[in-house]
């Protein structure tokens, strides 16, 4: 096995559903940019893998609002992941998965949310795991990147679009 991408941010006044739909959104931008790679996407969210499997869509329909006719939670990711859901020429297999109980790709995802790198070598050593992907040098963004205007303007390290 080998790790062809990765991604990690930390955002300090994010929810954890924030977060996790961060990281559907960004596996969403890397299947668009890279069509010629099947992807199943894994959350251990329930509420990120049904918001974006069938509430988005009811939410699309209804204008951007929940069953209590309320705005929906966490709009801006929302419209952002309807977007590429819709696209038309692709359909994600977005799947739930178990957190923390010990399933590799939970735990690397675990590692790298939280900055583990200790855990995260130990795990793809411990695994035999190539890690292929070499990241770029990281710089601080200047708020005008994706993750800036999701998470209203907090400024991150993160990628420019």
């Amino acid at each position: 096995n080998t790790i062809i991408y990765k991604y990690s941010t930390q955002v300090s006044s994010a929810t954890n559903n924030q977060m996790e739909l961060s990281a559907v959104l960004h596996a969403l931008q890397y299947i668009d940019e890279h069509p010629e790679n099947t992807c199943i996407i894994y959350s251990d969210s329930a509420y990120a893998v049904n918001a974006c499997n069938d509430w988005v869509y009811t939410w699309a329909a209804n204008g951007w609002r929940n069953s209590k006719n309320h705005i929906v939670e966490n709009i801006a990711f929302m419209q952002e992941i309807y977007r590429y859901l819709t696209k038309g020429f692709f359909r994600p297999d977005i799947r739930k998965c178990s957190g923390h109980t010990g399933e590799l790709g939970n735990e690397l995802a675990d590692a790298l949310a939280t900055n583990n790198m200790k855990k995260y070598k130990e795990l793809i050593e411990g695994w035999g795991i190539i890690d292929g992907y070499e990241e770029e040098d990281c710089y601080e963004c200047d708020g005008r990147c994706l993750n800036c205007d999701l998470f209203n303007g907090e400024r991150c390290l993160g990628e420019k679009e």
